[in-house]
């Protein structure tokens, strides 16, 4: 038994970091035991993220995640979402919106995620343009 990762793999306690980096884009977030997060990162991720965009031409750029941006968008974008679980929209658009907010304070600010390679699962549903807003439980 163990849980599975947004590729469908199980991660088990034999996994190791390599596998969360192939299986779940550098780390997850899952609920646990009832209430409870459980946050997994791989602090030197190789994985590419395909939805990197620079602000001024819109192109993609593709490259890796850093692990503080995984941290803030698994722990504060998907973590601090999980009581609305069952909207998948509310999560992934968080989460997608946080990792912009730590790219504007922690980077040069030059790129943004529009989502749309988000989980694997086809990206974040509606307007690309709007990933780059402030997280909606922020603006309360």
């Amino acid at each position: 038994m163990g849980l599975e990762m947004a590729d469908g793999t199980i991660l088990t306690p034999n996994s190791t970091g390599a596998d969360v980096d192939a299986g779940a884009g550098g780390g997850f977030n899952v609920k646990i035991n009832g209430n409870e997060n459980l946050t997994l990162i791989v602090m030197d991720s190789k994985t590419v993220i395909n939805d990197y965009r620079i602000k001024t031409t819109r192109k993609y750029s593709p490259g890796l995640v850093s692990s503080g941006e995984t941290l803030a968008h698994e722990m504060l974008g998907h973590g601090l979402t999980r009581h609305d679980e069952n909207n998948r929209y509310t999560q992934w658009v968080n989460a997608i919106r946080l990792s912009n907010l730590y790219l504007r304070v922690a980077s040069d600010g030059t790129k943004y995620r529009d989502g749309s390679s988000h989980s694997g699962h086809g990206g974040v549903p509606g307007n690309p343009d709007q990933m780059n807003k402030i997280p909606e439980y922020l603006n309360d």
